[in-house]
């Protein structure tokens, strides 16, 4: 596992800018630059989605197919989270759940389903077991995204937070 280090400069000076603004000021200039940084996270994980093989690939690769949320705390703090949304166009038929020992898997015979964005990278970040996902590359999409992308991020932030605070 790597180690990445991350340098931020004058933050200071934009402690103090943040300090003197009005509370809906802030929140709003916090908000822009977390969405550069999200932007950037979300470019890395499409790039690295897209090497899925397949309709798989061609989804992730989408930047409809992942959504951002951005909470603003008090303290000059805020969180995004990112993550897949929606499913493959693909159309698939249960053939019946199964009984395992932890309980009921599979859909009931018939019904007719699409798999899920978030249920697939599941798999290929191996969260999920891996019985019906034999053909599913291994290649932890989101993990790596995340990590390619992170001090770029930071720095799109930061850059973010200068420019609307002038300094």
């Amino acid at each position: 596992m790597s180690e990445s280090s991350i340098e931020i400069t004058g933050i200071e000076a934009i402690n103090a800018a943040l300090e003197e603004m009005t509370v809906k000021a802030e929140r709003s200039v916090l908000r822009e630059g977390m969405k550069a940084a999200a932007d950037v996270v979300t470019g890395s994980l499409q790039a690295e989605g897209s090497k899925a093989p397949g309709e798989i690939g061609d989804a992730l690769a989408d930047p409809g197919s992942w959504t951002r949320s951005i909470s603003i705390r008090s303290g000059h703090s805020a969180e995004t989270k990112i993550g897949p949304k929606g499913a493959l166009p693909e159309v698939h038929v249960g053939r019946g759940a199964t009984k395992t020992e932890k309980g009921w898997r599979g859909q009931p015979k018939g019904s007719r389903y699409r798999r899920s964005l978030f249920y697939l990278l599941e798999m290929m970040e191996g969260l999920r077991t891996r019985d019906n996902a034999k053909n599913l590359p291994q290649s932890h999409p989101m993990s790596t995204g995340f990590q390619k992308s992170q001090s770029n991020a930071v720095q799109a932030f930061i850059t973010n937070l200068k420019d609307k605070l002038g300094i």
